[in-house]
């Protein structure tokens, strides 16, 4: 029992830090992606359908993780350095505008008109 705690007592730190980068992702994401998906559903109802649709369609059939690795991997190609923590902020923003757009659009559309 005492190994296990001193093991805890060793690993808290990071743990304590991981928790909180993890928060502070987390609003920071839904901070930026509610809004944008709100502009999303807004310019989906204009002559830019078909980008948009296809800007959702194709985010949400990938996985978030390939979204992250190809901010951090793939973007360094075309000369856009960014750190772990900004390639995991764009790239899941990305995502769950895509998502969050979808569920206000069905929300929208469940409303009658009138």
């Amino acid at each position: 029992m005492e190994r296990e705690l001193a093991l805890i007592a060793q690993y808290l730190p990071s743990i304590v830090h991981g928790l909180f980068m993890t928060l502070l992702l987390t609003v920071l994401i839904l901070g930026t992606a509610t809004p944008l998906a709100l502009l999303i559903v807004l310019v989906r109802s204009t002559r830019f359908e078909v980008i948009v649709t296809a800007y959702v369609t194709f985010i949400r059939a990938m996985p978030a993780l390939i979204i992250i690795y190809i901010s951090f991997y793939a973007l360094p190609q075309f000369g856009i350095r960014l750190t772990p923590f900004e390639a995991s902020y764009y790239g899941l923003t990305a995502v769950s505008a895509a998502y969050i757009s979808e569920d206000i659009r069905g929300g929208f559309n469940s409303i009658e008109r009138g």
